[in-house]
């Protein structure tokens, strides 16, 4: 019975140490620090759109485990802007 409760005692010692190595901040990922250039004065409104994406998930890259939702839509939103970029600029 003794062993029996040493071993209970070991086990629930271990999932303790083990769990408190699983919680983790967000961390976001490396993303490149150069600006994008504002759109020229023919830019489509996609391309106006875009820039305004991009400089919107620069400011919440700031605190990217509080913004992950906003960052994961401006993301989606970003890949159907850029393909249907490039479909006006290559027919």
């Amino acid at each position: 019975m003794r062993r029996y409760a040493i071993a209970c005692a070991c086990l629930v010692l271990l999932a303790l140490v083990l769990g408190a190595g699983c919680r983790k901040q967000a961390v976001p990922p490396a993303m490149p620090q150069t600006m994008s250039p504002e759109p020229g004065p023919g830019a489509s409104a996609e391309e106006v759109e875009r820039h305004q994406l991009e400089e919107e998930k620069r400011a919440l890259m700031e605190q990217y485990g509080d913004n992950l939702a906003r960052i994961q839509q401006i993301n989606a939103r970003l890949i159907e802007l850029n393909i249907a970029i490039n479909r006006q600029k290559h027919p």
